[in-house]
């Protein structure tokens, strides 16, 4: 990120072939509020380190109410990683997220491991409905 004018440049260039971009482990590491200001991302999946306390912590649902508010008003997708609960659920429905990742919702998965739970899933939701 020495040259971030030169990654801009890059970043325009992937997104030009219509492939969209996704900040990873937002908040932590290299990650920045500036990269949201100066490169063209498409979502960005908020750390699970946010995530964890939010059924307690007042500080981590103001800073996860506070990124989403962020992400809603530059048109940014929004994924919150390292759900786990259900209290966390809730909390982040309450806080209008609409895309989760976690072990609440699914174990880590192979492709075909991937592709047998949504065939199942599919079936369950046509069974149901029909």
């Amino acid at each position: 990120m020495n040259n971030p004018e030169d990654i801009a440049d890059i970043l325009k260039d992937i997104k030009s072939r219509k492939i969209n971009l996704c900040i990873d482990d937002f908040g932590t590491g290299y990650s920045s509020l500036s990269y949201l200001q100066n490169f063209p991302f498409d979502t960005i999946k908020v750390d699970k380190s946010f995530i964890t306390d939010i059924e307690w912590d007042q500080k981590s649902v103001e800073i996860v109410r506070t990124i989403a508010l962020m992400a809603n008003s530059l048109d940014i997708n929004l994924v919150a990683e390292g759900v786990e609960t259900p209290g966390q659920l809730r909390q982040l429905q309450n806080l209008k997220y609409q895309t989760v990742q976690g072990y609440l919702l699914a174990k880590p998965m192979s492709v075909d491991a991937v592709e047998e739970y949504l065939q199942r899933q599919h079936h369950n939701c046509c069974s149901e409905a029909g």
